[in-house]
C-alpha cells in the first residue's frame, strides 16, 4: 500500500542554481532608444543646459603680435636731419616708434540656431562677432567692437540646393582674401591690394548665398552701403550717399581645386572739407582667384596655393594715399578723371609635419595703372608652428618696395620698409 503522507523530501525539487534570464537584445535597443528620447526632450526644453549646448556655438581667437619696421631714408616717417628710423615726436601725441607689441586681434564669436526645419536643417540664425579692443594706431579696421552681426534664414529647396538670405553686418562677398577668416591665413594681413581697396572687410547690407551640387557651387550677390568698417568714421556714418554698392561672387570647389569670379559696382565719392564740396563718380571692381589644397605626400602633409588678380576703377579709399581718390574737378557736373587700379598676389603654402608649415607670399599693387613704374611690391615669409589644433606660432617676415607717387609727379627713389613680426594665436 503506497504511503499516504505528504512528507518527506519526494515532493522537493532537487537543488539547483537560481537562473536570471539575460536581457535580451530587443530590451536593450528599448533602454538606449529611451535614453535617446530622454536627451532629445533634454534639448526641447528651452530651460536646459542640453538645449543651449545644442543651438549656441561659442568660438574665440586672441593673436598678440610684436612688430619691429625699419625704413630706408626714402621712406622715413621723419623729417628730414633725423634718423629714418629714429624715434620722433609728432603734433598729435604720438611718436615715430616702429617697435612695439599690441594685440593685433581679439575676437569673440557667437553661432546661434534659432529655429530648424522638419528635416533638421537650420531655419534661422544668429552670428554675432565683436572685437573689444579701442582704437589702434596704424590698424584702420580697429575702433568699432561690431565685426560680423547677421541675421540669416535658409530654404533648403532640394537636399543639395539651399539659400541662405542674411542681413547686417557682413564681409564684403568679393574675393578670396577679403572672405577669408584671419585665422586660416598664415600672414597677419591681407596683401597690400586689398587693404587699400577694402582697407575693412565688413560692410552693412544684404545678401544671398546660394549652395548646389553638394555646397562644390556657391554664388553670393549682395546690396552694401559701400564703406568699410576701416573708413574714416565707417561705424559712425555708415554710408556717405544714396546709392547702395552690388557685389557678386561665383565660386566652385572640386575639393582640391577652387575657382572664383567677383564683381563689384558701386558709387564712391570724395568730399572737401576746405571747400565744403562733394563729389561722387562710379566704381567697379573684377577679381578671379585660383586656389589648389592638396596632399602630395603624406609625410609632408597638404600644400596650398592661392593666387588672386584684381583690375578696378576708383576702388581705392585713399587710407594709404589720400592722392589715390579722383581728384574733385573744378566744374562738379563734370566727370572725375578715372583711377585705375590693379593688383595681384601670389601665395604658396607648405606643411612640412604636423607641428610646421611654411608659407611665401608675392603681391603687387598701383592705385594709377596709367603711371609708369607707380607700384607697391612686397614679398613675404612666414614659418608656422603649430602646438596644438588651437594654438599656433607664426613668424613673418615681409619687405616692400613703394614707388607709388601723386599723378604729375616724378619718379622718386625707392621707398624700402622692411618688417618683422611675431604672432602668438590661439583659438578655440
Amino acid at each position: 500500500m503506497p504511503p499516504i503522507s505528504t512528507s518527506g523530501t519526494d515532493l522537493i525539487a532537487p537543488s539547483r542554481p537560481l537562473m536570471v534570464p539575460r536581457e535580451t537584445l530587443s530590451s536593450r535597443k528599448i533602454r538606449e532608444l529611451e535614453a535617446r528620447i530622454d536627451a532629445l526632450e533634454g534639448r526641447s526644453d528651452p530651460g536646459s543646459l542640453a538645449w543651449w549646448a545644442s543651438k549656441l556655438h561659442l568660438s574665440a581667437f586672441v593673436q598678440p603680435q610684436f612688430v619691429a619696421q625699419f625704413f630706408n631714408g626714402a621712406a622715413s616717417p621723419n623729417p628730414p636731419g633725423i634718423g629714418a628710423n629714429d624715434t620722433f615726436a609728432l603734433a598729435n601725441g604720438d611718436t615715430t616708434n616702429a617697435i612695439f607689441f599690441r594685440m593685433r586681434r581679439a575676437r569673440l564669436r557667437l553661432d546661434a540656431d534659432l529655429a530648424q526645419w522638419k528635416n533638421g536643417v537650420p531655419m534661422a540664425r544668429l552670428v554675432f562677432e565683436m572685437e573689444p579692443l579701442p582704437r589702434t594706431r596704424n590698424v584702420p579696421e580697429s575702433g568699432t567692437l561690431i565685426r560680423t552681426a547677421e541675421a540669416q534664414v535658409t530654404f533648403p529647396w532640394t537636399r543639395t540646393f539651399t539659400t541662405t538670405v542674411a542681413a547686417g553686418m557682413m564681409r564684403v562677398p568679393f574675393g578670396y582674401e577679403v572672405l577669408e577668416a584671419e585665422t586660416a591665413r598664415p600672414f597677419a594681413e591681407r596683401s597690400f591690394g586689398a587693404q587699400s581697396m577694402f582697407p575693412g572687410e565688413f560692410d552693412l547690407g544684404v545678401r544671398a548665398d546660394t549652395r548646389a551640387f553638394a555646397n562644390h557651387f556657391t554664388a553670393t550677390i549682395g546690396a552694401l552701403n559701400g564703406r568699410t568698417l576701416g573708413e574714416q568714421a565707417g561705424s559712425v556714418v555708415p554710408d556717405l550717399n544714396r546709392g547702395k554698392d552690388g557685389a557678386l561672387r561665383l565660386h566652385y570647389d572640386t575639393g582640391s581645386i577652387g575657382l572664383g569670379l567677383s564683381g563689384y559696382l558701386g558709387i564712391g565719392q570724395r568730399v572737401d572739407p576746405v571747400g565744403i564740396r562733394f563729389k561722387q563718380f562710379n566704381r567697379w571692381a573684377a577679381a578671379a582667384d585660383f586656389e589648389l589644397h592638396h596632399v602630395f605626400h603624406e609625410a609632408l602633409g597638404q600644400t596650398k596655393a592661392v593666387f588672386e588678380g584684381v583690375i578696378a576703377a576708383n576702388m581705392d579709399r585713399g587710407l594709404v594715399y589720400p592722392f589715390a581718390l579722383p581728384d574733385i574737378p573744378d566744374d562738379l557736373q563734370a566727370p572725375v578723371d578715372a583711377r585705375n587700379e590693379a593688383s595681384v598676389s601670389l601665395r604658396l603654402e607648405q606643411d612640412t609635419t604636423k607641428w610646421l608649415s611654411w608659407a611665401v607670399r608675392f603681391d603687387a599693387y598701383t592705385p594709377n595703372t596709367r603711371l609708369p613704374d607707380n607700384v607697391r611690391i612686397t614679398g613675404s615669409i612666414a614659418s608656422i608652428v603649430h602646438f596644438s589644433r588651437h594654438l599656433r606660432f607664426i613668424l613673418e617676415y615681409d619687405h616692400a618696395r613703394d614707388t607709388i607717387r601723386p599723378d604729375g609727379d616724378a619718379p622718386k627713389p625707392f621707398r624700402h620698409v622692411s618688417q618683422g613680426s611675431a604672432i602668438m594665436e590661439a583659438r578655440f
